[in-house]
């Protein structure tokens, strides 16, 4: 795995994609789930359904952890930026 040294633009619409697609899972497999008739193994989706439940709910987490350090690492930044400015007097 590599990774950036710094964050930007592109990494943090990456990131909230990630948010966004694990919501769309999610919402997907609760409404398969939801419409489906049967139990497993009788063609109606059942499984990905839930496959797609679980896997939204991972992908949403990881986005959202990926969005949260990223804010922090931007913030400890810009307050180390401003610490090293020379004072005026």
């Amino acid at each position: 795995m590599v990774r950036s040294a710094k964050f930007g633009t592109a990494a943090r619409l990456g990131m909230i994609l990630a948010l966004a697609a694990g919501l769309v899972a999610v919402i997907n497999g609760a409404l398969v789930l939801a419409v489906a008739n049967g139990g497993l193994g009788s063609g109606n989706g059942v499984v990905g359904g839930a496959a797609a439940l679980v896997l939204g709910l991972i992908g949403m987490i990881i986005g959202g952890l990926a969005l949260s350090r990223s804010r922090r690492r931007t913030v400890a930044t810009s307050r180390l930026n401003e610490r090293q400015k020379p004072l005026k007097s």
